[in-house]
């Protein structure tokens, strides 16, 4: 993410009318996804660190977005799916563990 956009999301959480309800309610804008959610599907570790940290503790890291994911749930959907695209393209099984 851009100084420029990390600058612009600094100025929208400090904005007197953003409400708690803004920052952990789902977006009809980003498909049902709450900004927090967004950020971590999208890999911005920048911008998920400035919604936590200067959000004065209002958004909420369990928030749910529309289809009852979380920000964490996001971050690791996006994960298994790159993994499992990586394991296509290698041509190779995943690895199997015990339990």
């Amino acid at each position: 993410m851009t100084p420029t956009r990390l600058n612009a999301l600094k100025m929208l959480l400090g904005h007197p009318e953003i409400s708690l309800l803004t920052l952990n309610a789902p977006q009809s804008s980003m498909n049902g996804v709450i900004p927090l959610g967004m950020a971590a599907w999208l890999n911005q570790p920048r911008a998920v660190r400035t919604l936590l940290d200067d959000s004065a503790d209002s958004v909420c890291v369990d928030a749910m977005d529309s289809h009852g994911a979380t920000a964490l749930m996001c971050k690791f959907y996006l994960r298994s799916i790159f993994f499992l695209l990586l394991m296509r393209t290698v041509h190779q099984t995943p690895p199997v563990t015990e339990v």
